[in-house]
C-alpha cells in the first residue's frame, strides 16, 4: 500500500506483503493478495493505491474489474461510509481503494489518515492485462 502524494516506506508482517497470480485464458488473470502493515510511515499521504500487481490492465475493455475483500481491518471509517472497494486502474498495475457512503454519497478515496499502523488487506480480483 502506497500513498499517491507521498508513497512513504511502510513495514510489513514477516507475512504481511503476499500475493500471487493464476492465469486463467491467455490474457485474464486472478490476483490474490495479503497485506498487514506492522508501521505506518507517518509521512505517507494522499490516496491509497496497491501497486505493484503483476501485469498492466487493458486499456480497450470499457468496464470495471472489481476487487472482492476477504479482509479489512485497523482502519478508520470515515462518517457515512460503509464499504471499501477497489478497482484495477485503465493499463496501469495498480488497485485505487475507495470509501462507498451509506446513503449513496459519492465515493471517497481510501486515504493515509484511514490507516493504522495494524491495517490489513486481503482480497482478489480477476481482469484483462494490456
Amino acid at each position: 500500500m502506497e500513498g499517491r502524494t507521498v508513497a512513504g516506506v511502510n513495514t510489513y508482517t514477516p507475512t504481511g506483503q503476499t500475493g500471487e497470480y493464476e492465469w486463467i485464458t491467455d490474457k485474464t488473470v486472478m490476483l490474490q493478495f495479503h497485506l498487514k502493515m506492522q508501521a505506518k510511515d507517518p509521512a505517507m499521504s494522499g490516496a491509497i493505491q496497491i501497486a505493484g500487481i503483476p501485469f498492466p490492465r487493458n486499456t480497450e475493455v470499457s468496464h470495471n474489474f472489481p476487487l472482492n475483500l476477504a479482509t479489512t481491518s485497523a482502519i478508520n471509517f470515515p462518517n457515512g461510509y460503509a464499504q471499501l472497494c477497489g478497482t484495477i486502474e485503465y493499463g496501469a498495475t495498480t488497485i485505487l481503494l475507495n470509501w462507498i457512503g451509506a446513503f449513496a454519497q459519492s465515493e471517497l478515496p481510501l486515504n493515509a489518515n484511514d490507516l493504522t499502523n495494524n491495517t490489513k488487506i486481503s482480497g482478489m480480483c480477476i481482469y484483462t492485462v494490456a
